[in-house]
């Protein structure tokens, strides 16, 4: 990316803290949807 990191940032930007927030919120939503079909299958 560029020569700043998320950490390095002042103030977070509302479109940064908005994008992170959903991305956090998909990535549960499909672990959860992951863990209810019973994913991955080999036993």
């Amino acid at each position: 990316m560029g020569g700043r990191d998320y950490l390095d940032l002042e103030t977070v930007p509302s479109a940064v803290a908005t994008t992170t927030a959903n991305a956090a919120r998909n990535a549960a939503h499909l672990a959860g949807l992951l863990r209810a079909s019973g994913y991955p299958a080999y036993s």
